[in-house]
């Protein structure tokens, strides 16, 4: 009853409804800032553009999460246990979906890769990601999801020493296999931290998946120089 079909100067939005829009586009701009520092591999200043646009856009989704809140604009999901300060649903399934990839494919992968590699280069860069990232996201989890009241289940068996270097099961992988393979996983943890970011409502948990964010970048700078160093990274064509 707004007005006729085709006619959208005649629609009238509620403030609400306009507060929810401005939510939903930052959070796509934040998913497109994602994308574009995980995949600008040949051009450090235009990743460095990105990173400067995600550290604004985080700023002003914080702003507009608050200004809905204090309008009571969105809709709050049901709450995972009882209690003032519990995780809603989606708080949780964030914090959750976070802990799973660490244990069942993040860490697995990194130890089984440390076992695969002689080369001392590659060894510390993969150290620095499963001790220095890996580990301590994966232990703050754990510890925001027990203060929460959730149980969290046993780690995976430790990977590291079960067998010789060099070899995995009986396959064996080369050097730039590796890296190329922990690249894609970390330009993946990258988008999943901001998803979570963006996705998160409360303060304390979207503070903990900023956290992660610049600890992804640093760490998927990190590999892409040895990349280049390398003659690993693939040159997309000129334009």
């Amino acid at each position: 009853l707004q007005g006729k079909p085709g006619v959208g100067a005649e629609v009238v939005l509620s403030d609400e409804e306009i507060i929810k829009i401005m939510f939903n586009l930052s959070n796509a701009l934040l998913n497109l800032d994602g994308r574009a520092i995980a995949t600008v591999t040949t051009d450090d200043s235009i990743r460095d553009l990105f990173v400067e646009l995600v550290t604004q856009d985080m700023k002003q989704h914080d702003t507009i999460i608050a200004f809905g809140k204090s309008r009571q604009s969105f809709l709050t999901p049901p709450m995972s246990l009882s209690g003032p300060n519990a995780p809603t649903i989606g708080d949780t399934y964030w914090l959750w979906a976070e802990m799973e990839f660490y244990r069942s494919s993040s860490i697995i992968l990194l130890e089984s890769y440390l076992s695969n590699t002689n080369d001392k280069e590659l060894k510390k860069l993969l150290e620095h990601g499963l001790y220095k990232i890996a580990y301590p996201q994966l232990s703050k989890v754990e510890q925001t999801l027990k203060t929460a009241g959730l149980t969290v289940p046993p780690r995976p068996v430790s990977r590291m020493q079960q067998r010789p270097a060099g070899v995995i099961g009986h396959i064996v992988l080369s050097d730039s296999e590796v890296i190329g393979v922990i690249i894609t996983a970390s330009q993946y943890l990258l988008n999943q931290h901001i998803r979570a970011y963006g996705a998160t409502f409360k303060a304390e948990y979207r503070a903990i998946f900023k956290g992660f964010i610049f600890e992804e970048i640093d760490n998927i700078k990190r590999l892409i120089n040895m990349g280049r160093t390398r003659n690993l990274m693939l040159t997309p064509p000129q334009v």
